[in-house]
């Protein structure tokens, strides 16, 4: 049980919404494979090393001991600005990128390739209780629904000419994204209550962008 359900949250769902995309475009490959490639770069190549070397430093781990609130912040809202940034640069090389369709696989790739390096493959390779396996593989496919908002967030504002402002915007969503847990944790709530927030989080998001779509006009195939 424990290890079908990292599989299914962690690699199915993806893949699985992949292949029903690429039925109505086949583009969707190509944005899907660089979605997962910006996380790659944004993440495991730029943000992360970086964050280990400056965590080294003497003067950081002083830094870090005397501002630990702010340093929660920071590791927070650095993961937006980081792979914001990838997406928004993602999108303005894609040009030829403009169905809604192209914008999910995006994100599918980008929450897929990180919730396959970062729960997946570590969570099948050791042994979990069944409520941490229930509860990561949950994260996972709120955080994943949570970046395919975020790409649809870019895109629109991307296709828009508003980048600026809707990378603005992804960021700060982002960012307060992951500080949910952290601020519930903090405040004596349980890993579950979290979670459950999240998965809130996560609906409101896509609601929200939802309504963004139908502000900004944006059609189920095409940006007109």
């Amino acid at each position: 049980m424990r290890t079908i359900w990292i599989f299914l949250t962690c690699f199915v769902v993806p893949f699985g919404f992949l292949s029903m995309f690429v039925k109505k475009n086949r583009r969707c490959l190509l944005t899907f494979g660089i979605g997962a490639l910006t996380f790659f770069v944004s993440q495991v190549l730029l943000r992360i090393p970086l964050l280990a070397w400056w965590q080294t430093q003497a003067s950081a781990q002083v830094w870090i001991a005397a501002n630990s609130y702010v340093y929660v912040l920071l590791l927070c809202f650095s993961a937006g600005l980081f792979e914001e940034t990838g997406r928004l640069i993602s999108f303005k090389l894609l040009k030829k990128t403009n169905t809604l369709y192209e914008a999910i696989a995006f994100g599918l790739g980008h929450g897929g390739i990180e919730a396959i390096l970062l729960v997946g493959i570590p969570a099948l390779s050791q042994t979990l209780s069944l409520e941490n396996a229930l509860l990561a593989g949950s994260e996972r496919f709120a955080a994943i629904l949570v970046h395919v908002t975020l790409s649809i967030i870019i895109f629109i504002g991307v296709k828009k000419g508003h980048a600026f402002l809707y990378w603005a915007l992804a960021i700060m969503l982002h960012g307060m994204f992951n500080l949910i847990p952290q601020m519930i944790i903090y405040m004596g709530g349980s890993l579950f209550l979290s979670e459950c927030f999240l998965f809130i989080v996560a609906i409101g998001l896509c609601a929200g962008v939802y309504f963004l779509m139908i502000k900004e006009r944006i059609e189920d195939e095409k940006v007109s």
